[in-house]
């Protein structure tokens, strides 16, 4: 099992990346659309759509292709799932600071 960062925008990965250069490391497939970042499979984590602009989790009941897949484009283009190696890292608590704030705490008002 894995946890996957769908990134579909190649400007929203190079910014990603230009922020957290250690995430150029992990295990990444090249996608149609931008990248595909692997990480060890994390329990705690939801499957969500749209995480963040351009951007999901791909985690219990979803599922992506894997490279060396090949498919077709509506427009006839062949498309490859290219893999490139690196470390199989755990999913960063940042990005899930990122992904999935926690809510504000209340403040308990007190009417006199």
């Amino acid at each position: 099992n894995l946890t996957v960062l769908d990134i579909d925008s190649m400007n929203v990965y190079r910014d990603l990346i230009q922020q957290y250069p250690e995430l150029e490391t992990c295990q990444r497939v090249k996608t149609n659309k931008g990248f595909h970042l692997y990480f060890k499979y994390d329990s705690s984590i939801s499957s969500k759509i749209k995480a963040l602009p351009s951007i999901d989790i791909c985690n219990d009941g979803k599922f992506v292709i894997a490279p060396p897949s090949t498919y077709e484009l509506k427009n006839g283009t062949l498309v490859t799932y290219e893999a490139f190696e690196g470390l199989m890292m755990d999913f960063p608590d940042y990005l899930k600071s990122i992904i999935f704030p926690k809510p504000a705490a209340k403040k308990n008002s007190v009417i006199y």
